[in-house]
């Protein structure tokens, strides 16, 4: 274990006898009362009392034996409180000795007892010999898991009269003296955060988490807990402060959070033989101060099939968050000490929860929305926060739009480059009943407006799919909104195909197509009915 000498010592365990309240208390002649004293104990088992006899705290600010009728080998015995000194070095013991009368066969000694053990003497006045006034006895160096004071009294006749004061029990901490530092909270989702720190001169680190609105307790000094970086499976300590990681790394990654609650994380460098902890814990909070003022004035032009214009005023914050969501999906808020990357894009961006996605960040008053579905109405909500820890205003601005309808028949090339909401209509080349061009490049994403998978049908006509065999001219079915992956269909010749029985069924509900021809020789293309289901 590392030690922490150069830390002053601290009292422990103290006791001057300045309580009135426990004036007389102990044996008072015939009279014994310990009643309302928590500091100390005595033990008079083995002496004698009359009246004019006592072993108790007197008023005079210190506690005296005046003829107990003990012998030395059978004393009366005064007891300090059992002390931890668990996590301590260089434990010091003390006590002041003093008496009034005395005979050779009276005398007070003052002893320790380390862990329950053998009690040792470190101070003690015997016989007449010496000074009556008070000395102070001590013993040093001394460590352990618990330590006691006794002082014992005893005289056999009527002038004995021993004193004792000033009990002390000292140590010097020996946790590690520097704590972890830099704790970084980021990647927060409201049910889940990463941790990250710096470690102390401990050899080990200890994490804690609780709810904001719950009530710290620092790890308990000789207790190893048991940790679970999931919220609430570790041991707790108190009341809702449970153990997220012990050991020796310098991150953790937290689960099982409940959105919308704030928490706190306590970091604690410990020694492992102990153990003991550094109990100026690090601290960190999801908990922050947003701005006051909310974005204002949110408003919506340019529309297109598949664009929207945005523009705002700006809260008090110093930047700027919108979030974009399909009408009907449920608002999922930012959460405070998490930071999103945007992109105008729609779907590309980060996201704060299902189908939310983030389209702007940053110190502007507008965005134009793009990769939007046809026909489709879409909510925007507008955030003001503040950039240094990431704090949000929850008080959104919003607004809402509805892109514009695109109407069937759809021509590749007329179409091309926009994501079409459709359960119905027919899907033709760029020749509209004549040859398509070479050369062409062209790419269309159709959406199912009702839901159920779109389905791509060329067996109405016998003329319905007529692509040059002899070249490169291939149309390619790609799932999802874009033409990434291995393509779910590719159509690349009308040779031995029978018109009659050729049907796309994408069994997806969003279908991107990718329609591309050389610079050879051309054909009568396509013509195809769109449906769902």
């Amino acid at each position: 274990m590392l030690g922490n000498n150069l830390q002053a010592q601290v009292p422990l365990y103290t006791e001057d006898f300045s309580n009135g309240f426990n004036d007389n208390k102990g044996q008072n002649g015939t009279t014994y009362d310990m009643s309302g004293v928590s500091n100390w104990t005595v033990d008079v088992s083995n002496g004698s009392f009359s009246s004019g006899d006592w072993f108790k705290q007197t008023t005079a600010g210190y506690f005296e034996s005046e003829d107990t009728d003990a012998g030395s080998g059978s004393p009366v015995a005064w007891y300090s409180l059992v002390t931890d000194i668990t996590c301590y070095t260089n434990v010091t013991v003390s006590v002041d000795l003093g008496r009034a009368y005395s005979n050779s066969s009276s005398g007070c000694r003052a002893q320790y007892s380390i862990d329950g053990g053998a009690w040792v003497t470190f101070g003690e006045k015997i016989g007449s010999g010496g000074t009556e006034a008070f000395e102070t006895y001590s013993a040093n160096s001394l460590s352990g898991n618990s330590i006691q004071i006794r002082v014992l009294h005893w005289g056999t006749s009527s002038t004995p009269n021993y004193r004792h004061d000033n009990v002390l029990i000292q140590g010097t901490d020996d946790y590690p003296s520097t704590q972890a530092s830099a704790l970084s909270l980021t990647n927060y989702t409201g049910t889940s955060i990463d941790l990250s720190w710096t470690n102390g001169n401990g050899d080990r680190v200890i994490v804690l988490a609780k709810e904001t609105s719950g009530t710290l307790t620092d790890p308990v000094k000789g207790v190893s807990y048991t940790a679970n970086s999931v919220y609430g499976s570790g041991d707790e300590i108190g009341t809702g402060n449970f153990v997220v990681y012990d050991g020796t790394g310098t991150s953790v990654t937290v689960t099982g959070l409940t959105n919308g609650t704030d928490y706190d994380f306590m970091v604690y460098s410990y020694f492992s033989s102990g153990p003991c902890y550094n109990p100026n814990e690090l601290f960190g909070s999801t908990a922050c101060t947003p701005p006051s003022t909310a974005p204002s004035g949110v408003s919506t032009s340019g529309i297109t099939a598949n664009s929207i214009n945005l523009s705002w005023t700006n809260g008090n914050g110093d930047r700027t968050l919108v979030v974009a969501r399909p009408n009907g999906t449920a608002i999922v808020d930012p959460v405070s000490g998490t930071s999103y990357t945007a992109n105008a894009s729609y779907g590309y961006g980060d996201i704060t929860g299902t189908d939310n996605y983030v389209v702007y960040d940053g110190t502007g008053t507008g965005v134009t929305v793009t990769s939007l579905v046809s026909n489709t109405t879409y909510d925007f909500a507008v955030y003001t926060y503040n950039s240094a820890d990431n704090c949000y205003n929850m008080a959104e601005a919003t607004a809402s739009a509805t892109t514009l309808n695109v109407s069937a028949p759809y021509q590749m090339d007329v179409v091309d480059g926009m994501i079409i909401s459709t359960c119905s209509g027919t899907f033709y080349d760029s020749g509209a009943g004549g040859n398509y061009s070479n050369n062409e490049n062209y790419t269309v994403t159709f959406v199912s407006a009702s839901g159920l998978p779109l389905k791509f049908d060329f067996s109405a006509l016998a003329s319905s799919l007529d692509l040059e065999s002899s070249s490169g001219d291939t149309m390619f079915f790609y799932n999802g909104m874009t033409a990434t992956g291995t393509p779910i269909a590719t159509l690349s010749r009308s040779d031995d195909i029978a018109f009659s029985q050729l049907m796309i069924n994408t069994f997806s509900t969003e279908v991107t197509i990718v329609w591309k021809s050389d610079g050879a020789t051309v054909d009568g293309g396509w013509n195809a009915t769109i449906s769902c289901g």
